[in-house]
């Protein structure tokens, strides 16, 4: 159970993988509004960031052009009908996580997840009705040739088929290794692959499989996870190890390619025109040579799961943390549709009710103006991750993070500075009484200071040798900072000297302080 001691007021709100939202924002002392903690308790917290999700995404299909559906971590499922610009959650009713969707047209679809999960809708989404899967593995994937014929696999070799729409399920294929993908060139021809190098086929519709060797041994590589079937005899299957088995004669022959992906690749798409597209923790990856030679197609490297292709070659790329990115035909530029969280956030900062800016890693800044109900991007000019952000009024703010990293801004964020704390490799918080005098504290022993905006930063005399977390000044004299072994300290002085206060609870880690004026504070871990 946590404690608080004079307890935090709330000048912050943050979720790790998206943003919550008071629609009225609390507020700190310092040239802002006055927080009210009634408006709190009436207005109550909904997701911001995105609108939609900030959850694991791990599916996702082009059903139209403009058509996309993508599902994920606890029961998520997320649609848009204008090709991936702007997106809206639907209500599905289920708290599994789910992976895999698929739509036969626009209205008809189905989804596939946890605890043999399978639900269908006949109305474009609006509703959806569980069918019965006879099983309580996972289904890992699921395709259908068309509204009566479709094919479900999973883990321990589970395959399932119906002809009848999903009204009934059976059992066709039983092992030992988990299937993570299955794809058809026909109505007759399919491929489902997994782990333990398993490449499986059927000639039937999913009724029989048999198993194809592909020459494929080490434990790693053989952990199979996407297929690409161009007809019945061109298929292409992507492995966790980074490596790429193809054949061109329906699995009687395969040729192994190692694609210089730097970490593990989840998904594998083929374009209208031929490109094949990899994804996984290195971003997108794209090859114009059915897989001899890659590059990177994304701007950065980013956390994904899955990809999906429209009919005129846009792509639609999803992952951790509620990631989308969204490439449009013909078009070389990633964009990041309904503002999704793309990283890990750490912190966020309202300098009135309605303007605020949130931080995060990779470098990530995002502002609102609206309260935020609607988030933008903004370039920091780094990939250090930024564990804090601080303004004094509206153009002039503060960010740091990792490597002794401080980003600096005088426009409101339109354009960001940055400098370097030497000998501060992790910056937790930092926090400015004017546009000049300000204090960080971190991962290292003590708290340094500047007087000139950042620019240039020294150790306190005196410092406390001890890691703190927190640090707040009600003006240029008057600070308190905390750590994480319980220790409260105080400085009259700007923070040359600090005086220990004694901890009313010993032991309690403290993460976080705040003054409402020089005699009332708040002490939260």
């Amino acid at each position: 159970m946590k404690h608080v001691i004079y307890s935090k007021i709330v000048t912050t709100f943050l979720a790790a993988v998206g943003v919550l939202a008071l629609t009225t924002c609390s507020t700190s002392p310092i040239g802002r509004d006055t927080f009210n903690p009634t408006e709190v308790s009436q207005e109550g917290w909904q997701y911001q960031n995105p609108t939609t999700t900030g959850r694991n995404l791990t599916g996702v299909q082009f059903v139209t052009e403009t058509l996309v559906w993508a599902v994920g971590a606890r029961g998520v499922a997320v649609k848009s009908i204008d090709g991936g610009t702007t997106w809206r959650k639907i209500d599905i009713d289920v708290n599994l996580s789910l992976s895999d969707v698929y739509f036969i047209d626009s209205e008809d679809g189905w989804i596939v997840g946890d605890n043999g999960t399978i639900m269908r809708t006949t109305d474009g989404g609006i509703s959806w009705q569980t069918q019965t899967s006879e099983t309580t593995r996972a289904l890992n994937s699921v395709k259908f040739t068309d509204r009566e014929h479709g094919c479900a696999v999973g883990d321990a070799g589970t395959i399932l088929v119906t002809d009848n729409g999903g009204l009934t399920w059976k059992y066709t294929y039983n092992s030992y290794s988990a299937l993570h993908s299955v794809e058809f060139a026909d109505s007759k021809i399919g491929y489902a692959v997994g782990e333990r190098s398993t490449v499986l086929k059927t000639t039937n519709g999913g009724h029989s499989w048999e198993r194809l060797p592909t020459g494929v041994t080490d434990f790693w590589d053989g952990f199979f996870r996407d297929i690409v079937v161009t007809d019945s005899l061109h298929v292409s299957v992507i492995g966790w190890g980074n490596i790429l088995v193809r054949t061109d004669d329906g699995g009687i022959s395969w040729d192994i390619l190692r694609p210089p992906m730097p970490s593990r690749s989840f998904g594998l798409e083929s374009s209208p025109d031929g490109v094949l597209y990899l994804v996984g923790w290195a971003g997108v990856w794209e090859s114009k040579d059915s897989g001899s030679s890659w590059s990177l197609a994304t701007a950065r490297q980013q956390n994904l799961d899955a990809l999906a292709i429209s009919p005129s070659g846009a792509l639609c790329a999803v992952g951790r943390n509620g990631h989308i990115f969204v490439r449009g035909a013909n078009s070389k530029t990633w964009s990041r549709p309904n503002r999704v969280t793309f990283y890990d956030l750490s912190d966020v900062f309202f300098v009135n009710r309605f303007e605020g800016w949130v931080v995060g890693a990779l470098g990530e800044i995002l502002t609102t103006s609206d309260k935020g109900k609607t988030w933008l991007t903004q370039e920091s000019g780094t990939d250090e991750f930024l564990h804090s952000v601080h303004f004094i009024n509206r153009s002039h703010g503060w960010c740091a993070g990792s490597n002794g990293t401080v980003l600096r801004t005088t426009n409101g964020g339109l354009v960001w500075s940055e400098y370097q704390i030497i000998g501060a490799p992790n910056i937790v918080q930092i926090f400015f009484v004017d546009e000049k005098r300000g204090w960080a504290v971190g991962r290292f022993k003590g708290v340094y200071s500047t007087i000139d905006g950042g620019e240039s930063w020294t150790l306190s005399e005196s410092t406390p040798q001890v890691y703190l977390n927190s640090v707040y000044f009600i003006d240029e004299f008057h600070g308190t900072t905390v750590g994480g072994s319980g220790e409260i300290m105080r400085t009259t002085d700007g923070g040359r000297t600090w005086m220990l206060i004694e901890n009313p609870d010993p032991g309690q880690s403290f993460t976080s302080v705040t003054f409402v004026d020089s005699r009332h504070g708040w002490i939260a871990g």
